[in-house]
């Protein structure tokens, strides 16, 4: 059965969006005001957003954001979420910027969700309970089993996909410890992005030195590299001293599920148990992190080491690490060099992605195609907040040659 797309979806958008604001995509949105509202920033986790841990059949997976949402009951504590309930509070809770939260909510869904439905759910773990196939796709995955489609290798805190038996959804301890030793000593500890740009080099280089199968594609170094930077630009508290906010070691440790024995100082994480501290305020209003942000962040990156920005993996075995040629796979658009400067990285990545996202769902009708003209939209959306070199394809022939690309399917 086909479904009327365009009408359908677009009230969806704009009924599931409404409730944020009558300003929600002003453009004002994206940039980032160093003010402090102890009032509307403050997430208050009690009463019925008291901390409830998940139960044995509640999905929990490889984002700690969305995990402590379903802890505090923001979005469903099954784990099972809408993309209106997954926009929404990604939104209101954590910050993003409208643009985010829609281009990140679609992706989900997408990549993770049951296409053959109108519910437009997905679940933020593995594949829900039920084992029922959508009819067009194939069963949906869940955020867990989304390996070079939205969860990738050299995480900050997960493991890479072919190191640990296909589990690149779970914390492994010592990638977590790594990042918080950066600041283990520091009187005041606060992990910022030069902290965690750090921690990304790291994370990199153990990739390529750890798993034979490691991929970096242009999509790829695109999202590894959001979700070190969403953890500084999501995770700080802000207050009135400190409006651009601080990220504590505390406040690190409780949103990833971390506790520490109180005699020995030890690290141990319990599965499942991201948990939104007390007296923790969110991003100021009116400065949701955004595709802008994430531009800037990115040039940032470049600068403090160009290794972090050179797309390609291992192609036989680890420590073979090989670069993409850039001028080939964008037809002389861009070269490496080009990577380095200004907004040209997230440029790059952006425009990949417009290409290499949707190549697994082609040719599919209804829903799933409205889908995925929202995605291509809101990509071309943050694109025009750049000035970038137009890149109208990219030669994905030349990413067979990393086995880590192959091995990956890329279909749902």
């Amino acid at each position: 059965m086909l479904y009327p797309v365009a009408p359908l979806f677009h009230l969806f958008f704009v009924t599931g969006c409404a409730a944020f604001s009558s300003s929600v995509f002003d453009s004002s949105q994206t940039t980032r005001r160093s003010t402090f509202d102890s009032t509307a920033q403050y997430i208050n986790v009690t009463g019925p957003h008291a901390f409830s841990p998940p139960g044995p059949n509640d999905m929990r997976g490889p984002c700690p954001g969305l995990n402590s949402l379903a802890n505090h009951n923001f979005i469903p504590h099954n784990g099972i979420v809408s993309l209106t309930d997954s926009i929404d509070a990604s939104f209101n809770i954590y910050g993003f910027a409208t643009d985010f939260a829609n281009l990140a909510g679609i992706i989900g869904y997408l990549y993770a969700g049951n296409l053959a439905t109108l519910d437009l759910t997905y679940s933020i773990g593995g594949p829900p309970p039920g084992n029922v196939l959508s009819g067009l796709l194939g069963k949906p995955p869940g955020l867990s089993f989304t390996h070079n489609q939205f969860e990738s290798d050299s995480s900050p805190t997960r493991g890479d996909y072919y190191q640990f038996n296909h589990n690149g959804y779970d914390l492994q301890l010592s990638a977590f410890t790594e990042l918080y030793n950066l600041q283990k000593d520091s009187p005041n500890p606060n992990y910022d992005l030069d902290v965690l740009l750090a921690h990304r080099l790291t994370r990199y280089q153990q990739s390529i030195a750890e798993n034979e199968y490691f991929y970096y594609g242009p999509v790829e170094m695109l999202f590894s590299s959001v979700t070190h930077f969403f953890i500084p630009g999501l995770m700080s508290n802000h207050s009135a001293e400190f409006p651009d906010g601080i990220l504590s070691s505390e406040v690190l440790a409780s949103i990833y599920g971390i506790s520490s024995d109180p005699s020995t100082g030890a690290l141990s994480y319990t599965r499942g148990h991201e948990r939104i501290p007390d007296n923790w305020y969110r991003r100021p209003i009116g400065g949701g992190y955004s595709m802008v942000n994430t531009a800037a962040d990115l040039a940032r990156m470049a600068v403090y080491n160009p290794q972090l920005v050179a797309v390609g993996g291992n192609t036989n075995g680890v420590n073979t690490f090989a670069p993409l040629d850039i001028t080939a796979f964008t037809n002389g658009v861009y070269n490496s060099a080009m990577l380095l400067e200004g907004s040209n990285a997230a440029c790059f990545a952006l425009q990949a992605a417009q290409q290499l996202l949707p190549a697994a769902l082609q040719g599919v009708e209804g829903l799933v195609a409205g889908l995925l003209q929202q995605l291509d939209e809101a990509l071309a959306g943050a694109l025009s907040e750049l000035t970038c070199p137009q890149m109208l394809g990219v030669d994905a022939s030349m990413l067979e040659q990393y086995p880590g690309y192959t091995m990956t399917p890329h279909a749902v």
